[in-house]
């Protein structure tokens, strides 16, 4: 008997399950029941849904199997990095904007303000940034 799963992509951008935890409490009346699933590791390529077979056999050799549904999620944020060097006593300011992200293929976006290396007027200056990766998530 099998039962679908949600799992999350860690900062290295994969996650392991193990066939257990698609079994939702399968038994056999000649011993114990080994599970193998079609697969246990996904990894950024695997983001959405996956069909994995679950092959449970027990200690005669019968076996069975069922499919589950295994959703891959990436919801780890991306952070945006912004660098400027505010010690400057000169107008003219060169700050950089990078991102860092458990993928790649992001897109970082200045919505309003100066650009690097443009004299700043006396006072505050807000520069607004939003990074965006190819699934949808942000930071700003």
């Amino acid at each position: 008997v099998c039962k679908d799963r949600t799992s999350e992509l860690d900062g290295a951008w994969y996650v392991t399950i193990t066939a257990a935890d698609l079994d939702n409490g399968s038994t056999d009346n000649c011993g114990a029941v080994t599970f193998t699933a079609s697969q246990t590791v996904f990894d950024c390529a695997d983001l959405g849904g996956n069909t994995i077979t679950l092959t449970g056999t027990d200690d005669t050799g019968n076996s069975d199997d069922c499919t589950s549904s295994v959703t891959i999620i990436d919801s780890i944020t991306p952070t945006l990095i912004c660098n400027v060097d505010l010690q400057s006593c000169d107008s003219v300011f060169t700050y950089t904007v990078t991102a860092n992200d458990n993928f790649y293929g992001f897109v970082i976006n200045k919505s309003a303000g100066l650009p690097s290396g443009s004299v700043f007027p006396l006072g505050v200056t807000i520069n607004p940034f939003e990074v965006i990766y190819a699934i949808g998530n942000r930071d700003t």
